[in-house]
């Protein structure tokens, strides 16, 4: 997809939070289908995430970029990153998504963090590099199929109170190439 047609798929913060997700007319700027955006898309990118912004459909700018995200509250930062995240690949950062978990625990906010969770990109590049029918985001029907439907990682079943402490959990993330400033989610 050409930038110019990219830009025209753009949306807003208010549309991502109140419009239709699944409408027919949705182009998503991740994978270039119809039916859904960026923030609901399953198709992973190379690296086992998904490249882009979930707020604004969005591959002009990342999550880590978006400055609407940095004014988020907690509540909305997990909605985005893990809520509409479940049995998908996460939203490429350069901050873990188990580190909102943390925060949402330690704010008693851990009914937003209940599994199954955000695939890990282990998972995902197995799925990928495994035969064509195992790659679930093929076939996906957006808004009609359930996402408990979709395959669940075995890594991110747990409870938040267990999740939090897998190592494995904390090293999801992108790997800038030269690191300018430091990303964190505002407590």
């Amino acid at each position: 997809m050409r930038k110019e047609e990219a830009a025209l798929n753009e949306v807003t913060t208010m549309q991502s939070l109140e419009g239709d997700r699944f409408h027919a007319d949705n182009v998503c700027n991740q994978c270039g289908h119809f039916g859904h955006w960026l923030g609901d898309c399953i198709f992973p990118d190379d690296g086992g995430f998904t490249m882009g912004c979930p707020i604004h459909n969005a591959k002009s700018h990342t999550w880590d970029d978006c400055p609407d995200a940095k004014k988020m509250s907690l509540e909305r930062k997990i909605m985005y990153l893990i809520l509409r995240r479940r049995n998908k690949p996460a939203i490429q950062s350069t901050q873990p998504w188990i580190e909102l978990v943390k925060l949402a625990l330690e704010q008693g906010l851990e009914e937003y963090c209940w599994g199954p969770s955000v695939w890990t990109r282990e998972f995902v590049m197995k799925m990928v590099r495994g035969p064509r029918a195992g790659h679930p985001w093929l076939n996906f029907n957006y808004g009609r199929q359930l996402v408990s439907t979709l395959p669940k990682d075995p890594k991110t079943m747990d409870d938040p109170g267990v999740l939090v402490e897998k190592r494995l959990l904390w090293d999801q993330v992108r790997k800038p190439r030269l690191q300018k400033e430091k990303h964190s989610y505002d407590r």
